[in-house]
């Protein structure tokens, strides 16, 4: 088990709408900017010395603010459960995860304020490999540094590459409601899937009878079939509408980062990380500590 706490900021420019009725032809999202953190407990348990099975509650506050002076606060609280099965250098992981977020929402045009909730689910399965590329030992295996390995199974220090790909699907809807002023705002909606490849560069390193394992990656995501779309209902002046936020599709991540093994068992991390695409840009950082029983 172990906790985790993080920070990070976010921006986005201004994306281009389309709608069905043609009366924002030419219009645009703002552009919007804003921060957040929080923190969460994880745990897992070995089911067999192959499988690993798992699950977190993550808590996070944020606040943004958009071009024209609306803004948002929300609080988001996600539920996560994976299961992991590894076979000497490779894995396979399957994870589903719930995301509640409750907003709270001002409208500078109107002056109206607003409360709605969103729904977000996320289904992923990821399968890797990873590669002793300097193994003193001449072994040329590696195993995760557990509570108890078998010692000629460990790499205990060295180079390690771990390669990965994932596919995943994501669905989520906004409720609809009313603003302070009357003005009617539908439902949202937002679908898509999600193909990544990740790469990851680690070092195993003893000092002192501690292990360190400093560590960088990156990563690249294709958001297939993406669709983000908001109703209008019929109200006064105004015909019912449906908006469609035209939004980049690939996105580009990096991390450094670096954890402590203490001893058997014992973990202890931070990283900072940076996610991107052409319209789109998150950074922060995040430590944690992990405790295996």
């Amino acid at each position: 088990m172990g906790g985790l706490g993080d920070g990070f900021g976010f921006s986005g420019k201004s994306v281009s709408i389309s709608d069905t009725s043609g009366a924002f032809a030419g219009a645009t999202a703002p552009g919007y900017h804003g921060s957040g953190g929080g923190g969460g407990i994880y745990g897992s348990v070995d089911l067999t010395p192959q499988l690993r099975a798992g699950g977190s509650f993550d808590y996070q506050r944020v606040s943004a603010g958009f071009d024209g002076g609306s803004s948002q606060g929300y609080d988001s609280y996600t539920f996560k459960g994976y299961s992991t099965y590894r076979w000497l250098q490779s894995f396979v992981t399957g994870s589903i995860m719930y995301d509640y977020v409750p907003t709270r929402f001002f409208d500078a045009a109107t002056g109206g304020t607003g409360n709605f909730n969103s729904n977000l689910f996320d289904a992923d399965i990821s399968v890797g490999h990873v590669f002793a590329l300097i193994d003193p030992r001449g072994a040329g295996s590696y195993a995760m540094v557990t509570k108890a390995p078998p010692q000629s199974s460990v790499i205990r220090n060295g180079l390690l590459l771990e390669l990965s790909g994932h596919a995943g699907y994501v669905t989520g809807t906004s409720n609809g409601f009313t603003e302070s002023t009357g003005f009617i705002w539908g439902n949202g909606n937002l679908q898509y899937g999600d193909l990544g490849i990740k790469a990851k560069l680690e070092g195993v390193i003893p000092a002192n009878g501690v292990i360190w394992l400093p560590y960088v990656a990156g990563t690249v995501d294709q958001l297939v079939g993406y669709s983000n779309t908001l109703n209008i209902p019929t109200q006064a002046a105004i015909a019912a509408d449906t908006l469609t936020f035209n939004q980049a599709t690939t996105v580009w991540g990096a991390e450094i980062g670096v954890e402590t093994q203490i001893r058997p068992g014992w973990k202890i991390g931070a990283k900072i990380f940076d996610s991107a695409s052409s319209d789109f840009n998150m950074a922060g950082g995040t430590g944690y500590v992990k405790v295996q029983f």
